[in-house]
């Protein structure tokens, strides 16, 4: 079996806009995103989410090329759900919206994945249905594998969705969520990204994945927080699904032992390889793999740089 799990949506990004004179189609979803993320570190992971009809269509040709079995994906009699990007218009349609639940990820779709092999799991759901969630925690504990949580709230918040988040982020090892996911559930300025993260220092999840897109991330545990700046290739061609692919790298990071400071540079420096180019990074080859690792290491020496001459200057 695969060590790494990578559970979500697949639903591919259906670009419209006035430059261009038909619409395109980009693979894309939660759980193609983190997949990526995954793969550019090893070929042992694995998409478990049920999938559209028109799946092969889209998908296949990068599988294939990329040596991903397609052992937990379950076909619906529905095409993949759309994530529309016009000028004036982003998200799902409401046809589409329509459709989703019979995409989310399941407690029978996750059992037959998991097993004792499994190292770490990546999920991308809302904070609905703790007893759900309650059930991935006990198969966490048989198994013993990591579990990092990507958090996709509704469109609408309910009441109690703080009350939800804690008691789910009890069962987690790592908590993904993006600046302004964290400013609506806190009720707190987006701007304030260091009260925020100072805030979720209190929250139960041992470490936090804070992502603000080219201005950086924040990895977070009850006693530290940590500034991980950006990592720029070039000029950014394509930000979809850039906090889904960091999210795995932090999955992967997480599970193979790296520091917490390490697990922010692995998810930024996917996010810069994804975002240098348009759709998926494509091919992964061992060369770009190394490439990817060199450049982990650079990042890391620089931030250590930086923080001894910052405690020198106090």
């Amino acid at each position: 079996m695969s060590s790494y799990l990578c559970l979500g949506l697949m639903s591919p990004y259906l670009i419209n806009e006035p430059d261009y004179p038909s619409d395109i189609l980009l693979m894309g979803g939660t759980a193609f995103g983190a997949l990526e993320g995954v793969r550019l570190f090893t070929e042992s992971c694995v998409p478990v989410a049920y999938v559209g009809e028109d799946f092969d269509d889209i998908y296949e040709e990068w599988m294939l090329r990329h040596s991903i079995a397609k052992t937990f994906l379950v076909p619906r009699d529905l095409p993949c759900p759309r994530i529309r990007q016009q000028t004036a218009d982003h998200g799902f349609s409401s046809r589409d919206r329509k459709n989703l639940p019979s995409f989310a990820p399941d407690l029978p779709l996750i059992s037959s994945a998991t097993g004792f092999d499994t190292k770490g799991i990546s999920i991308s759901l809302s904070a609905q249905d703790p007893a759900f969630w309650l059930e991935l925690y006990d198969q966490k504990s048989r198994y013993g594998f990591k579990l990092v949580w990507q958090y996709c709230p509704d469109e609408t918040m309910s009441a109690n969705e703080q009350e939800n988040v804690r008691r789910i982020l009890s069962y987690c090892d790592l908590w993904s969520v993006n600046m302004e996911q964290a400013s609506r559930l806190f009720g707190m300025p987006k701007g304030d990204c260091q009260e925020i993260a100072e805030h979720i220092m209190n929250m139960p999840a041992p470490l936090t994945l804070l992502r603000n897109g080219e201005h950086g991330s924040y990895v977070i545990t009850s006693s530290d927080i940590v500034f991980c700046e950006a990592v720029r290739l070039c000029e950014t061609l394509d930000n979809r699904g850039c906090g889904s692919v960091s999210t795995g790298a932090a999955l992967y990071a997480l599970c193979e032992g790296y520091a917490p400071a390490m697990v922010g540079i692995f998810a930024n420096t996917a996010a810069g390889y994804h975002a240098s180019q348009s759709g998926p990074v494509d091919p992964v080859s061992s060369h770009i793999m190394r490439e990817i690792l060199d450049r982990i290491s650079e990042q890391y020496v620089s931030m250590s740089l930086t923080r001894r001459k910052k405690a020198e200057k106090t």
